[in-house]
């Protein structure tokens, strides 16, 4: 039986070395000796009776038998760790703690309103926030290492492992600064837009492909990055102050644009059109706290202008 067969602490141990890449580390973290810590890998790894983790350059990584071990292993502590929550919570301790991973250009408009709405509840709710590109993001919500995630829908065939709720639709377009050579022009060819400087997302991203893709649809290269970032106040600062073209959410430039700092360049074949969804694993332990944040989205997306905002459905 496993209840016979495992220790909690031990297998919650396991998995911060193989998080962390490092005994010491690990062990510092956990606030115990590094001594002690390898005499309960030891202990593990006697009683499954194969090797865990081993020893690289560059630090621990797991074996072939871990790396099956914390396949189950990493959602189970989330989901334990949500369950003692809601104890927590039941006791008359803190809210909890809600862990999100969010693509960047989302997280920079869309979370502030979640945020709002769990200041003005009183909970004692706190966001966890790590931005990422949508498949290093799904990943870590199928590890159970986020609770869930919101980013771009871009799969064609989504893992059996996930649900995907859609929250909102939003629009990439073509920005400038108030005193760019194009930012009152009525029309701009393709060719005139590869000669102007881009501030861009990564080229392993969705939104960079989808960018390429249009140039090449009007028979052009399309033009190189100068600067490439997930940042949108880097990129919103290099347009305002740089000179730089990029291609950013309306709703993320909607504030510089009500103050005339950015200016939308009316390029229809390039602006691009994605789904918001929010990604949860599929059979996971919701917390208070996670259902509670859930719901909060739902409602955020719905503030959203008409044009953009959608009701989260299944």
């Amino acid at each position: 039986m496993a209840q016979d067969l495992f220790e909690f602490s031990d297998l919650d141990k396991f998995a911060r070395i193989a998080e962390l890449g490092s005994f010491v580390r690990a062990a510092t973290e956990l606030g115990i000796s590094q001594p002690a810590l390898s005499k309960s890998i030891a202990k593990l790894e006697r009683k499954v009776g194969v090797k865990l983790l081993e020893r690289r350059a560059r630090g621990v990584v797991p074996s072939a038998y871990g790396e099956v071990l914390l396949k189950s292993l990493l959602p189970a502590l989330a989901d334990l760790n949500s369950a003692m929550q809601d104890i927590d919570s039941m006791k008359g301790g803190k809210g909890g703690v809600v862990s999100i991973g969010a693509s960047p250009s989302v997280a920079g408009y869309f979370l502030p309103k979640v945020v709002e709405r769990i200041l003005r509840s009183k909970r004692q709710i706190s966001l966890s926030v790590t931005e990422g590109l949508v498949e290093e993001l799904l990943e870590k919500v199928m590890s159970g290492k986020f609770d869930f995630a919101i980013t771009t829908k871009t799969l064609t065939e989504q893992p059996d492992e996930l649900i995907f709720q859609n929250l909102f639709r939003d629009t990439f377009v073509v920005c400038c600064g108030a005193a760019h050579p194009l930012a009152r022009r009525k029309e701009v060819t393709a060719r005139e837009l590869c000669d102007r400087p881009w501030v861009l997302a990564p080229r392993r991203g969705v939104q960079r492909r989808e960018f390429e893709k249009s140039f090449r649809k009007q028979g052009v290269n399309p033009p190189s990055a100068v600067i490439e970032t997930s940042s949108g106040s880097l990129s919103k600062s290099l347009v305002i102050e740089q000179g730089f073209l990029s291609l950013l959410p309306r709703e993320l430039i909607a504030y510089e644009q009500s103050k005339g700092d950015i200016v939308e360049v009316r390029v229809a074949w390039l602006a691009w059109d994605r789904q918001i969804s929010l990604v949860r694993r599929r059979g996971k332990v919701l917390s208070g706290a996670e259902n509670f944040v859930i719901g909060l989205l739902g409602s955020a997306a719905k503030s959203l202008p008409r044009a953009q905002g959608r009701a989260v459905t299944a």
